[in-house]
């Protein structure tokens, strides 16, 4: 995938703040399966760019390959399955489902299982 396939993802800053400590925890476990996509997710997150939304805060927008919202997926996963006997593991659930809403909204099912067949091979 390139950079002309990426989506615009729309969060409010704390969901940022959430995605960029799931990279670190993907980092930290060497779970990055392509260096090129995680150094690409790296310098996205870093550069994200505020949308005013005339409300109480602003809201984040980055632009992401599906590759890069794949990557954000496991690390998500990945983060809920290590963080299930901690004390404030219904937030992370919390936290996880609606980040991973939003990615997965970006893409149609079709897309997504087209995506992951052809990540297979």
């Amino acid at each position: 995938m390139n950079s002309s396939d990426a989506r615009l993802l729309t969060m409010p800053a704390e969901g940022v703040i959430a995605l960029q400590t799931v990279l670190g925890i993907i980092d930290d476990h060497a779970l990055v399966a392509d260096p090129w996509v995680y150094a690409s997710l790296t310098k996205s997150l870093q550069e994200n760019v505020p949308v005013s939304t005339g409300g109480d805060g602003d809201e984040i927008a980055l632009s992401l390959t599906i590759s890069e919202a794949d990557l954000l997926l496991r690390g998500l996963a990945f983060t809920e399955a290590m963080s299930i006997e901690l004390p404030w593991y219904e937030m992370v659930v919390y936290t996880v489902q609606f980040v991973g809403d939003a990615l997965l909204g970006l893409w149609t099912d079709a897309e997504w299982l087209a995506y992951r067949d052809g990540a297979r091979q």
